[in-house]
């Protein structure tokens, strides 16, 4: 059989006009189908991973908790570099969506869209530094720390992976249509043959082994020449197939669901583990720097008191009434305050410095920490220790005089 263009232009015109009729027909079926764009894709994968989420917190921490890994756009971070002017190395120091989009992205606005919103967790008079209590601190810490965003990534792909274990006894359907058109010459007279074949097909595995496979097609053929004649035809096929011996047993089918299933349990488990520790350490952290800040003005009153006395010292040495010694060791003394000064205000720098990348903020942004958080501290071991409310208001009052 030969294939080559039609010899009249009235039969190509004839043949271009039922070829584009049956095109049409096909894509139209495929647009019945139905499919996704890629951003609908993701948000409903990101819903079926938000589903399982909270179910499984039901079955894991017996509570539900809110539960996202989108990070939103205004960050304290991103608001202290642009509030305070601090210098970036790069425009991705700011976000995301300050970089210049790719080629093959879906479209220009794809970082900027994908980006939420949330309420401000502190702020303050512009031209002062930022305060920050120990709630917020660790508010500050869950929004913009990178280990926390780590961890809760980690809960969220193993949320996807438990979905995809389960699309393996899901029913799955294809669909495809197949269009043919030849042309023979060597007959008489010469034909045109179109033929079309919509065939669906689907697909499901049931959990006790049973695998079911089916198929459906219309086969669809037309002369073009010779009065249009054409024949039609279904076929259909369905199998099913069960294993006996080897595989057999619904413990054995559904092994790796089953997995994933625990696999869920793990990470939200692992999640609620982080999070206590990450309190913890931040808390710490927080209230080191607060401790580092007392040293530092215990090491500067004991550097001015020495300054006192070694002034006073000098001056009993020129009425003769001191030794030069013992001037000479108030001036050692006085040295040696200083330079435990100076080693305290660094370790405070580094602690505080050490704080701010564990909040996932910049190192150079100015943040104080609230003082009154020792008082609170205080007043809250008391009352953990039997004390009452009287006894703890003047411990902590001690505390923080002393």
């Amino acid at each position: 059989m030969n294939r080559h263009q039609p010899s009249t232009s009235h039969e190509t015109s004839k043949l271009l006009t039922k070829y584009r009729l049956h095109l049409l027909l096909g894509v139209v079926c495929v647009l019945l189908v139905g499919c996704l764009t890629p951003p609908q894709f993701r948000r409903q994968a990101d819903d079926v991973a938000y589903d399982i989420i909270r179910q499984k917190q039901q079955l894991a921490i017996e509570r539900e908790e809110p539960f996202w890994i989108e990070t939103p756009s205004n960050t304290l971070r991103r608001r202290l570099i642009a509030r305070q002017m601090l210098p970036v190395s790069h425009p991705a120091s700011i976000g995301s969506d300050q970089l210049s989009p790719l080629e093959h992205w879906p479209k220009d606005d794809y970082l900027r869209s994908a980006r939420t919103t949330a309420e401000p967790i502190v702020s303050s008079p512009p031209g002062e530094p930022i305060r920050l209590t120990l709630i917020e601190a660790l508010q500050v810490a869950a929004r913009n720390s990178r280990e926390y965003q780590s961890e809760k990534e980690s809960v969220f792909s193993t949320a996807l992976s438990l979905d995809l274990d389960r699309d393996g006894f899901r029913t799955s359907w294809a669909g495809a249509i197949d269009n043919t058109l030849s042309y023979d010459s060597d007959s008489s007279p010469e034909t045109i043959t179109f033929s079309t074949t919509p065939r669906v097909s689907f697909s499901q595995s049931f959990e006790d082994g049973l695998d079911i496979a089916g198929s459906i097609s219309w086969d669809l053929i037309n002369l073009l020449t010779q009065g249009g004649d054409g024949t039609s035809g279904i076929s259909a096929d369905l199998s099913a197939t069960l294993p006996l011996l080897a595989g057999s047993g619904r413990h054995i089918v559904r092994e790796s669901l089953t997995q994933a299933e625990r696999d869920m349990i793990y990470a939200l488990w692992d999640f609620e583990r982080f999070k206590r520790s990450f309190v913890v350490s931040i808390a710490s952290s927080y209230l080191s720097v607060l401790q580092q800040e007392d040293q530092v003005d215990n090491a500067l009153s004991n550097y001015r008191s020495l300054i006192s006395s070694y002034q006073r010292a000098q001056s009993l040495s020129e009425e003769g009434r001191l030794p030069e010694i013992q001037v000479d060791q108030a001036k050692q003394d006085v040295l040696r305050a200083r330079n435990s000064w100076i080693n305290a205000r660094a370790s405070l720098q580094r602690q505080m410095d050490n704080f701010k990348l564990t909040l996932g903020l910049p190192t150079d942004a100015e943040i104080e920490l609230d003082r009154g958080e020792l008082e609170r501290l205080a007043a809250t071991a008391a009352v953990a220790l039997g004390g009452s409310e009287e006894e703890a208001d003047e411990q902590a009052e001690y505390v923080i005089e002393d």
